[in-house]
């Protein structure tokens, strides 16, 4: 992996954007990985004797920092260099023993940081980076990581008692997204925040209970220690572990499959090495004597197969589902209907995703065929859509794409049509944005009902300058820029139609960029 992550900072820069990522898809989340490994390299250069292992031990840690100063992570940077500093103090005896490798070690180290201003992007290099930062010169020295943790207070304030659900934290991010915020997340960038959010006030106390408990087993079973190798033993893992436990109040390192696995074996392997110090007594858990063999491997098996089937489903229809809104785009609606109905049956009608798209053919037809279609079968339809878009709320009620659905179906039908347990297509709109503040659809289309039924084209104005605010990524956008310049032009305010255009014009910039910038990162999708 670090051979991996010096090619591509070195000769992929420009795929990469300067900071090696691949195969991750967060470089910050790859260099949590390879500080993991750093660690444990570190403890073999200081436990080897001979000779050639500890020029191996040597070569290897110098090759996973150079990996970790590919990724341009400060995160792991600063959360690194103080905890190899108590570990290699807390070893301070076998250190002034083995002081020559691990001064070789530093330069080494000390080399390769400065290797990392010879990358492609120079303001991606980690020297650059981490300068920036500690001088408090970055124009946003938290990389939005401050807009991320307000909201994420939000959330806490109305929810934290009981949390809202695992892995919900993004359906509920975007009610509470500051405008300040300037990229959004589908993650908190601090693992004990979104804890919170999402267990409730007890997860967040069980966190940091379960961390103080490995903390105080360590120190007890380091006192009790016998020798150098058992002491290096248990501090190896324990302090690779607690260099990923600083850094992840930053960032997400606990809900990256490939880190907990790591996290998971060296947890395993500090708990066997301070049981061997304390032996302490251990609750042995076994198959009753006359269970064959199968038959345990069936009983072990059975869960994990269980809960294989269940993501494997959720991945395949999700994959499916990309693959209609494909097709959809395309026009192949033949294509398109398959997709989604395999989709469906795959996640066992629990996708709410396909169930969107879906929406689109009975929409299509009711907005394409209008009055040509006989009542009973315009009826029909818009109850079919209406079906689909009560499954979408009963998985999802977050779903503010639902809710623009319905109030956007609404008004293509006659109202006679609309049953009475539907609210107004304003109250289902306004509610969207409340979900999701920046769905440009329910943004554009409320601006035309305050326009059109409340004779306020201030409010409408005021609707759309608040969505100019956000930062978007979505082509869509240029829409809601559209709709702005189209209000200044009816109000005759030219300056600020002038100035909606030059935002156009910068997000189709920066649109362009962006998609060619996807287009040579295809190549290793």
């Amino acid at each position: 992996l670090s051979v991996w992550a010096l090619i591509q900072f070195f000769f992929l820069s420009e795929y990469f954007g300067g900071r090696a990522t691949h195969p991750l898809k967060n470089p910050n989340s790859l260099g949590a990985l390879l500080s993991l490994g750093f660690f444990c390299s570190v403890g073999l250069l200081v436990a080897v004797k001979d000779g050639l292992s500890k020029y191996g031990a040597l070569a290897l840690s110098v090759l996973i920092f150079a990996g970790i100063v590919a990724t341009g992570s400060r995160g792991v940077l600063f959360a690194l260099v103080p905890v190899v500093g108590v570990f290699l103090f807390t070893m301070r005896g076998e250190v002034v023993r083995q002081w020559k490798p691990l001064l070789a070690l530093f330069v080494l180290c000390a080399f390769a940081l400065m290797l990392s201003g010879f990358g492609g992007f120079d303001e991606q290099n980690l020297i650059y980076r981490a300068v920036k930062t500690v001088s408090l010169n970055d124009k946003d020295i938290s990389s939005n990581r401050f807009a991320l943790w307000a909201a994420t207070w939000g959330i806490i304030k109305e929810h934290g008692v009981f949390g809202t659900g695992i892995g919900t934290y993004f359906l509920y991010f975007p009610e509470f997204r500051l405008l300040s915020d300037g990229k959004g997340a589908y993650y908190a960038h601090s693992d004990p925040l979104q804890y919170w959010v999402e267990l409730g006030v007890f997860g967040f106390v069980l966190f940091y209970t379960f961390i103080l408990s490995v903390l105080v087993r360590t120190i007890q079973a380091v006192k009790k220690a016998s020798g150098a190798k058992q002491r290096l033993m248990i501090l190896t893992p324990f302090f690779a572990l607690a260099a990923c436990i600083l850094h992840t109040h930053v960032t997400f390192n606990l809900y990256n499959l490939s880190i907990l696995f790591a996290v998971g074996f060296l947890l395993s392997f500090w708990f066997y090495a301070t049981q061997a110090v304390l032996k302490t007594p251990v609750k042995v858990i076994r198959f009753p004597s006359n269970y064959s063999v199968s038959s345990r491997v069936v009983a072990i098996s059975l869960p994990f197969i269980f809960l294989c089937g269940i993501f494997t489903a959720y991945i395949v229809s999700e994959s499916y589902t990309n693959k209609a809104r494909d097709h959809l785009l395309a026009a192949e609606l033949d294509e398109f209907a398959h997709d989604v109905i395999l989709a469906n049956k795959i996640s066992m009608q629990g996708n709410y995703r396909s169930y969107l798209l879906a929406v689109n053919v009975p929409m299509t037809i009711l907005q394409e065929g209008g009055d040509k279609l006989p009542d009973a079968h315009r009826r029909d339809i818009f109850n079919q859509a209406l079906g689909y878009l009560r499954h979408v709320r009963v998985i999802n009620p977050r779903s503010a794409s639902a809710l623009y659905y319905l109030a956007k179906i609404q008004q293509i039908v006659p109202k006679d049509m609309v049953p009475k347990d539907l609210k107004s297509s304003q109250e289902y709109y306004e509610r969207a944005l409340e979900l999701d503040p920046i769905h440009i659809g329910a943004r554009i289309e409320l601006s035309y009902i305050y326009e059109r039924d409340l004779l306020s084209m201030d409010r409408a104005i005021a609707l759309i300058e608040q969505g100019g605010r956000y930062t978007y990524s979505s082509a869509k956008a240029m829409d809601l820029y559209g709709r702005q310049v189209q209000l200044y032009l009816k109000t005759g305010d030219a300056q600020k139609r002038g100035e909606a255009i030059e935002r156009m014009q910068g997000f189709q910039k920066r649109l362009d960029r962006s998609l060619v910038k996807k287009s040579k990162q295809l190549f290793f999708e």
